[in-house]
């Protein structure tokens, strides 16, 4: 259901790691890149979605919620392994943790070297990520 009068209803501002849903997710490009993409340590699935955000919340790039205003499907699942779970649980507390705002085995390692837009922040830097540019 969307209804622009409900969403503004029910709104709250929320925060933190335990608002974000993983069911219904999109991004800026530029955001993306910017933390270089998806996490490709993560086997399976389960918590990759949340440690993009929590890499994305660790640059500064805030986000908008949209409850009522958007639809999502989701397709039923069978249950995650506890095994590959228990590792991925691990990856997504080291990104909160330690604050990550990247992740070695993401974008960069698919993107042509000449491709302007893909580059890793400089650790030497002060901590503050510049955007990148977007594809041509």
């Amino acid at each position: 259901m969307r209804s622009l009068l409900l969403s503004r209803l029910v709104f709250r501002e929320r925060v933190g790691q335990r608002a974000i849903r993983g069911c219904n997710q999109a991004y800026w490009k530029s955001d993306l890149i910017r933390v270089n993409g998806f996490n490709e340590a993560f086997e399976g699935w389960g918590r990759e979605d949340n440690e993009i955000a929590a890499r994305l919340y660790n640059a500064g790039i805030s986000r908008r919620n949209l409850k009522f205003q958007a639809l999502a499907i989701h397709l039923h699942h069978p249950l995650r392994h506890a095994q590959v779970g228990e590792r991925n649980d691990a990856i997504l507390q080291s990104t909160i943790d330690e604050r990550k705002a990247w992740c070695p085995l993401g974008l960069s390692q698919h993107v042509d070297p000449a491709m302007p837009g893909v580059r890793r922040p400089d650790p030497r830097a002060s901590g503050v990520i510049q955007p990148a540019r977007e594809f041509a």
